[in-house]
């Protein structure tokens, strides 16, 4: 009797173990090989290098302003401040249209890493959802096994004795 618990607990050890790594590589952690291995290796030796370099960008811009001459007539004045406005309105123009296109470049921008991001959150929930679904029962199975094994050996013979008197042995 205290062999086949024995026997019972060693299976739904293993079982639960064989599931607990399964889970563990499913999630990226080292599987069962690599554990039993880390066991017997020397720990490992980090060995750092590195490497640098650098990049500077300059931008800029400048404007400048011309006014009237001091001995400006009026019609100088009047034509000067006409092409001032020109030039204004043709720069706010400029500035609009380049605003709309810097905000629809971003706008694209944070599109596209919302896709990315759904899309990756989509793979994990699946592959979680696989995890869990695919070894559910078999979890179960270890866990009863594992029970089973401990109260039949450490109660033997009165298991024995349960059993005896229930099928009209004795």
């Amino acid at each position: 009797m205290r062999w086949a618990a024995l026997v019972l607990q060693v299976i739904g050890f293993a079982i639960v173990m064989r599931d607990i790594f399964k889970a563990s590589k499913a999630l990226g952690r080292p599987g069962f090989r690599d554990w039993v291995k880390g066991l017997f290796s020397s720990p490992p030796v980090n060995i750092v290098t590195g490497k640098g370099h650098g990049v500077i960008a300059l931008t800029g811009s400048a404007s400048a302003e011309v006014g009237p001459s001091p001995n400006a007539t009026v019609e100088e004045r009047l034509t000067l401040l006409e092409t001032k406005h020109t030039n204004l309105v043709k720069d706010l123009g400029q500035l609009r249209s380049q605003t709309k296109q810097d905000k629809q470049e971003v706008v694209t921008l944070v599109y596209e890493e919302t896709a990315k991001v759904v899309r990756t959150v989509e793979e994990v929930k699946s592959s979680l959802r696989e995890a869990q679904e695919g070894t559910l029962h078999v979890e179960t199975l270890g866990v009863v096994f594992f029970g089973l094994g401990s109260i039949l050996s450490t109660i033997p013979g009165e298991v024995a004795a349960v059993l005896w008197w229930a099928w009209g042995i004795a």
